[in-house]
């Protein structure tokens, strides 16, 4: 998680704000981040693998990320997709930071 933390502040060009600041946007940006992942899988996936998608979450062991790259890994593109779709929103987010 930490890594993480690291590339999002240095992605989103916020290491000059406090611990406390850069901690609150981490948050607010994974969450968005997570919706942006959502929005680009569901709307990639048939409704067969919607389905599929809901059922797999539904486990108490799933995370977002395990099952997405399950997804990824037989959907041609997806993965793609998902990371152009997570690029451009981090730009959107360092412009709105930025201003």
């Amino acid at each position: 998680m930490a890594e993480n933390s690291s590339k999002l502040i240095q992605a989103l060009g916020i290491g000059q704000a406090s611990p406390e600041e850069q901690q609150d946007i981490i948050e607010k940006v994974d969450k968005r981040l997570q919706e942006v992942v959502m929005e680009t899988l569901v709307g990639n996936l048939s409704e067969a693998d919607v389905k599929k998608l809901r059922e797999m979450l539904a486990r108490p062991e799933a995370t977002l990320e395990g099952e997405v790259a399950k997804m990824a890994a037989y959907i041609p593109g997806l993965a793609e997709k998902i990371e152009k779709a997570l690029q451009e929103e981090i730009g959107r987010l360092r412009a709105v930071l930025a201003s």
